[in-house]
């Protein structure tokens, strides 16, 4: 099909770096056929400025500025491009909710339909706890969008009564196959020897100062373990307590800081792991590096946030367990290095499941289906 005949799509997106979840979703959404499908532009509003992650949806005049820039550019792009269809995340933190409401109504002045997704577990909790003047605006924001993305059923059930049923559709994350499915496929006869993983922001709520302790637990009757820490350091938030816990760690030796992986040591992080571990407390939805661990066949530990027991089936393919609960982090870890026939039953049960429901195939696939939807284009799909 031809561009002229292509539904025109502008996606309003970050992209990496820096690494985050919505920024990898849309970087794998582009690259697995967004700009094939479509008639496609991007509006990226990545921030790339120093510390961007310590200020991240909070107000400054750093963020006003750049805010304001985005909806000049969105301006711009709805004037000379005119789209059919707009595709951005709604945000749950306030300033930048603001900044996308605003997104929404510019583009329905330009009569563009617009599909929004909801990949937050807390985005209730940000609806009912805030302002009337908040709630009048995700209202009409839920009121005025042809369709709402949702990552997994738990979220879906916490939207209940706020966002009509017909307007939301549940389309799980997905990453790329061929490269964790070979990983896995490696790691099929390899006996595990102590690594574990972490993969994602260096903060507490995230749980790498839990993690770090649990390991210490592990550590203490497993000599040849190690913990790899990947991911960027969130200043100003958490970064003395966990480089202090490190530090004062008998076992500072055997945990490694990676730092931002990406490509080739991103690939030789999950090769060198051997369970993946992620004890969070943030509100996730549905974090890509886990299902990333589902393709590796990576046994998980992990806690009951958002939709992460959709990803970790608890007692098939990892644990979930209590927020703060070390010990039960170190126990679990040191049951999947013990006993071999759990963990090939949680590795194989991770790679089928991942198959089944989060490839990028698939993924893409559901996206594109509901983008052309909204336009009446379903039976092209």
């Amino acid at each position: 099909m031809s561009d002229r005949n292509k539904i025109k799509l502008l996606a309003i997106a970050p992209l990496p770096p820096p690494v985050g979840g919505v920024a990898e979703v849309f970087k794998t959404l582009i690259e697995g056929g967004l700009r094939e499908n479509f008639d496609f532009r991007l509006l990226e509003i990545s921030d790339r400025r120093k510390r961007a992650l310590s200020t991240q949806g909070r107000f400054s005049i750093g963020n006003l500025m750049l805010g304001l820039r985005h909806c000049l550019q969105l301006f711009w792009r709805l004037v000379f491009f005119r789209p059919q269809v707009v595709y951005l995340s709604y945000s749950s933190t306030k300033w930048a909710a603001i900044r996308d409401a605003f997104f929404v109504s510019l583009a329905r002045i330009f009569r563009a339909e617009v599909v929004i997704r909801l990949d937050n577990s807390m985005f209730r909790e940000f609806y009912e706890n805030g302002p009337d003047k908040q709630k009048r605006r995700i209202e009409k924001v839920i009121h005025t969008v042809k369709s709402i993305n949702v990552t997994g059923e738990s979220i879906r059930n916490s939207l209940s009564g706020l966002v009509p049923e017909e307007k939301m559709h549940v389309i799980p994350n997905g990453v790329e196959s061929e490269i964790f499915l070979a990983i896995a496929d490696r790691r099929r006869n390899r006996r595990p020897t102590g690594n574990i993983l972490y993969m994602g922001w260096l903060t507490v709520e995230k749980g790498v100062l839990d993690l770090v302790k649990a390991f210490n637990l592990v550590a203490e009757q497993m000599d040849d373990c190690h913990l790899y820490l990947a991911g960027p350091w969130v200043w100003n938030r958490d970064t003395d307590a966990i480089a202090k816990c490190i530090k004062e760690s008998h076992f500072t030796n055997r945990i490694h800081l990676l730092g931002v992986v990406r490509g080739e040591s991103k690939i030789e992080a999950f090769e060198k792991a051997d369970v993946f571990a992620m004890p969070t407390t943030h509100p996730e939805a549905q974090p890509m590096v886990l299902i990333e661990a589902l393709g590796a066949g990576l046994p998980i530990v992990a806690t009951d946030v958002g939709d992460i027991p959709f990803i970790v089936r608890h007692g098939e393919g990892g644990f979930i367990i209590q927020h703060g609960a070390i010990e039960e982090i170190a126990d679990k870890t040191k049951t999947l290095f013990s006993n071999r026939e759990i963990y090939k039953k949680f590795s194989s049960f991770n790679v089928e499941l991942f198959k089944q429901e989060f490839t990028q195939e698939l993924f893409v696939k559901r996206v594109i289906d509901d983008l052309m939807r909204v336009w009446g284009r379903d039976d092209e799909a």
